[in-house]
């Protein structure tokens, strides 16, 4: 009697077909696994040259913004339009100090909670590069504030200037007391007119001292995004320590390698020369 194969040679297909499916899809998830990988390397990537380009664009407005200082008091009046240009670049430049600083707290959340010896590629990837835009835009910022800092510094000096040039009696301690607390109308009105254009000089005056305040509100804002950025920069502390390390244990063992290598080369020739004798 003739076996009746029929089933068998049914099982065995379906056996054969499915092992020569599964290393596709085995092939497919690894292959998705990847893709997900690249596919957060590059939104990381994008957004990171996103915030270099701000970065840049930062610094280029520090360059005209300490022209337009050197304009501004060089000039016998403050020009409207100087002082708006000025200001709209300053706010520029804190809306996109924001936006930097907003961007590194968010990316330094995501791999904070992470300890160091177990951090994925793609978060010691994210790491070093938000180490490096934390360090310069910590540069950024003080650049600015010492701009701000000698340009109010100056305005205050050009007042004094000023008030003296109106032969005011008023003492420079006084005169920079009643500017800081915002009471430049009572220095006004001690004011003894000379032969001056009274309405030009306390105009410009009034412009300067408007100035002042806005930059003493630039400064504090700023002030307040530095510290938040030193307070990453204290929570980078460890990390830049432990990059840092990893360097030096590569370099050690680099030097080893080389070492050894110099070793392997002298006790192969000792062995050419045993086998020459």
């Amino acid at each position: 009697m003739i076996k009746n194969r029929l089933k068998e040679l049914q099982e065995n297909s379906i056996s054969n077909e499915l092992s020569l499916l599964m290393p596709d899809i085995a092939k497919s998830s690894k292959s998705l696994i990847e893709n997900n990988k690249n596919d957060e390397l590059n939104n990381f990537f994008t957004s990171l040259k996103t915030i270099r380009n701000y970065m840049q664009r930062m610094e280029e407005i520090l360059e005209i913004v300490a022209m337009k200082q050197s304009e501004i008091l060089v000039k016998p009046g403050l020009t409207d339009y100087s002082n708006t240009i000025l200001n709209t670049l300053n706010e520029e430049f804190k809306d996109l100090t924001k936006v930097c600083i907003n961007q590194i707290k968010a990316w330094n959340k995501e791999i904070k909670n992470s300890t160091i010896n177990n951090l994925t590629v793609i978060e010691r990837i994210k790491q070093n590069h938000v180490i490096s835009l934390n360090l310069k835009i910590e540069k950024l910022l003080c650049k600015y504030n010492d701009y701000e800092m000698t340009y109010r510094d100056k305005i205050i000096k050009k007042i004094k200037i000023y008030y003296k040039s109106l032969n005011n009696i008023v003492s420079e301690t006084e005169i920079e007391k009643l500017i800081m607390s915002n009471d430049i109308h009572k220095l006004s009105k001690s004011i003894i007119l000379g032969g001056y254009n009274k309405d030009e000089i306390l105009d410009d005056i009034k412009s300067r001292n408007e100035n002042i305040n806005k930059l003493e509100k630039n400064i504090r804002e700023l002030h307040e995004m530095y510290c938040d950025l030193m307070m990453l920069t204290e929570l980078q502390n460890g990390k830049i320590n432990y990059i840092t390390n990893e360097i030096e244990e590569a370099f050690d063992q680099i030097e080893k390698g080389k070492e050894s290598i110099e070793k392997s080369k002298k006790n192969k020739l000792r062995g050419i020369k045993v086998s020459i004798l």
